[in-house]
């Protein structure tokens, strides 16, 4: 039986999507999510230790959805349901200052792949990943179609119109 998806509740669909993907696709590998990564400043490394400084220094470094340890590379994926577009540039950005992450050691010896992962394929895309090294992959499980299709009911003219409607004849009773 499928899970009603109800838009205007929050729940993390994202976090919810980004593991089901990992698990699914890289089942029994170690796997890790909201990874913080970049650089660390060496004056907090040298007044509080290495280990101690990372941690105190986590909340203002960038996060990635997963990261998936292979034996051969390290997968670093980022998810996004609605605009690919947010997703594309903050793995440009990841790839740009991954190589200063202090933390993970196995960045220094290991090949890392950029995975974009999007419920449905888009021309455009495929095009800026193909471009930049990104590779794609598609995952759609039965919640996200529904989620998607709700959206983009929601996100219609139709229902626009008809919420601002509602609203103009709520305030004036």
């Amino acid at each position: 039986m499928s899970e009603k998806v109800v838009l205007g509740d929050w729940k993390p669909k994202e976090r919810r999507y980004i593991v089901e993907w990992a698990e699914s696709k890289y089942p029994g590998f170690k796997k890790r999510f909201n990874v913080p990564i970049g650089p660390v400043p060496q004056s907090i490394i040298e007044e509080l230790g290495f280990e101690r400084g990372v941690r105190m220094y986590r909340r203002w470094r960038p996060y990635c959805d997963c990261l998936v340890y292979l034996p051969d590379k390290l997968i670093l994926a980022e998810a996004e349901i609605i605009n690919p577009k947010n997703a594309i540039g903050d793995l440009l950005y990841y790839r740009a200052i991954l190589p200063d992450t202090p933390d993970i050691p196995e960045i220094k010896t290991m090949p890392v792949e950029y995975t974009l992962v999007i419920p449905a394929e888009l021309k455009w895309v495929e095009e800026i990943c193909q471009k930049e090294g990104i590779k794609i992959d598609i995952f759609t499980p039965d919640w996200i179609k529904e989620y998607l299709e709700q959206w983009w009911k929601y996100t219609s003219k139709e229902q626009i119109t008809l919420r601002e409607l509602r609203k103009r004849l709520v305030g004036r009773l």
